[in-house]
């Protein structure tokens, strides 16, 4: 209850900080991107994951925002599916923002509040290529952390998955 309580009152003043910045450009940006995340041993679990993002860029190079992320994870070991779902907020960073191709970096941090709950942090680089003034097409690679809550044969315990992703995405 408590870190539901900590994520909502976390999300309302980054929302309200948001809503309040004067002097910046507060133009809307949205974003949905798709991806993997590889089994880099026998230990971590290889995840599909499909994530939306809503913010605003404060100046052309600088964008805020928050997200949802679904996450597959598929563990071979017990030939499971399980559904992770990270509410996170977004730091993205375009070096180029005027050019038709830019490079950026990325940093999503938040907890996962259904599912496998627990932490989760993802870091990234990549690139992205303007379609028309408003519209890119993104591609990143980076890592990602995620530590979970999983109940084994009547034993509940705490685990993590780490893993390295690659992502596609569109930009609006």
């Amino acid at each position: 209850i408590m870190v539901k309580l900590l994520v909502n009152k976390t999300l309302f003043f980054f929302l309200f900080f948001l809503s309040s910045v004067n002097g910046f450009s507060q133009e809307y940006k949205g974003m949905v991107d798709v991806g993997y995340v590889f089994e880099t041993n026998k230990h971590n679990q290889e995840r599909a994951i499909l994530s939306t993002t809503h913010g605003v860029n404060l100046t052309p190079a600088i964008f805020l925002g928050a997200g949802v992320q679904m996450d597959i994870l598929t563990d071979k070991t017990l030939g499971q599916k399980r559904v992770a779902l990270p509410l996170f907020l977004n730091f993205n960073w375009t070096f180029l923002p005027h050019k038709s191709f830019s490079p950026f970096v990325d940093l999503r941090g938040g907890y996962s509040v259904a599912g496998n709950t627990g932490h989760y942090v993802a870091w990234g680089i990549g690139v992205q290529y303007k379609v028309t003034k408003s519209n890119s097409l993104i591609l990143s690679v980076g890592g990602e952390y995620q530590k979970y809550k999983y109940t084994f044969q009547g034993e509940k315990d705490w685990d993590l998955n780490n893993g390295p992703f690659a992502r596609v995405g569109f930009v609006f």
